[in-house]
């Protein structure tokens, strides 16, 4: 019923979106006013991003999947990551930033690793 009445919402100005924060503003006229957050953190980008703002993001996650994991801790970094994504289907963890200081930390501390594996190869070379 909520993601309905935000997916509806979301059909209208599906490019551009309605801007950050425009999901608590849209929320008092929701079935669930007291519902903050959709609750589908990728249907909530849509909404405040539009496609063009999610494609963005998408394209980062992409990027960063795209590295080839040298390490141990690397996969692990990506696991944490991904787990965070996951979590996004069905609950709202961006919006909190404990969970989403993981998710950061684990997204930039793998990308170091990859950068460091780098600059590790071109050096012998």
């Amino acid at each position: 019923e909520v993601w309905q009445y935000y997916w509806d919402i979301t059909a209208k100005q599906f490019i551009t979106g309605y801007g950050l924060g425009s999901v608590m503003v849209q929320s008092q006229f929701s079935p669930r006013p007291l519902a903050k957050h959709i609750h589908l953190e990728y249907l909530q980008l849509i909404m405040e991003l539009g496609i063009i703002g999610f494609m963005f993001i998408f394209m980062a996650v992409k990027s960063f999947f795209s590295y080839k994991s040298k390490s141990d801790l690397s996969i692990l970094l990506k696991s944490i990551f991904f787990g965070f994504l996951v979590a996004c289907v069905f609950n709202y963890p961006a919006h909190i930033w404990a969970i989403s200081l993981y998710a950061v930390f684990a997204y930039s501390a793998s990308h170091a690793l990859e950068r460091d594996y780098a600059s590790l190869n071109t050096q012998t070379n």
